[in-house]
């Protein structure tokens, strides 16, 4: 069987939902740090959402033999947990898929 794009014009368009989320664990003074805002750099909790946004744009990018679909909406959530900080993306689209 040779590597190829599934061929999806036929198919309907249907809502499709995903949530990816990660853990990135970090010292407890960086975590401080981050809930006082005073991170030297600025806030990066909101440059960490827009580098999740720009990731999930770039997929088809990422991942050879996707399909270009539009994005209609993503929503990224960080957790400030003891250890880390706990990120969820939740990312929705209509459009034509494999499945």
């Amino acid at each position: 069987m040779s590597v190829h794009m599934v061929d999806i014009s036929g198919k309907p368009d249907s809502h499709r939902e995903a949530i990816a989320t990660g853990f990135i664990k970090l010292k407890k003074s960086t975590i401080q740090l981050i809930r006082e805002g005073m991170v030297e750099k600025g806030n990066v909790l909101d440059t960490s959402s827009i580098a999740a946004i720009l990731g999930v744009k770039k997929t088809v990018e990422l991942l050879p033999l996707t399909h270009n679909i539009p994005i209609s909406n993503v929503k990224v959530d960080f957790v400030i947990e003891e250890e880390g900080v706990r990120v969820y993306v939740y990312v929705k689209t209509t459009a034509k898929t494999r499945c």
